[in-house]
């Protein structure tokens, strides 16, 4: 069982399976960027193995921290929703 449908056992069953319908596998490599500034998010991720890092940049380059995703959790871009 994967940990997508680990995930869903969770919710109600009419809920879950809305889930199977909308949610679709795509593999991220590492180091690929999800969504870049200007982009408008449009997407919400599950992560099934590995972790992601949401992190900003700021004036000068810098980029800092925000948050670790890690595998079972959910990952958007949280000011879109």
């Amino acid at each position: 069982m994967t940990e997508f449908e680990r995930f869903l056992r969770q919710l109600p069953a009419a809920e879950a399976e809305r889930g199977r319908k909308v949610f679709r596998p795509v593999r991220v490599e590492r180091g690929e960027l999800v969504v870049r500034v200007g982009d408008q998010p449009d997407r919400v991720a599950f992560v099934e193995r590995g972790l992601f890092r949401l992190y900003g940049t700021d004036e000068s380059g810098t980029e800092r921290t925000l948050a670790f995703r890690a595998e079972g959790e959910l990952v958007c871009a949280y000011s879109a929703v």
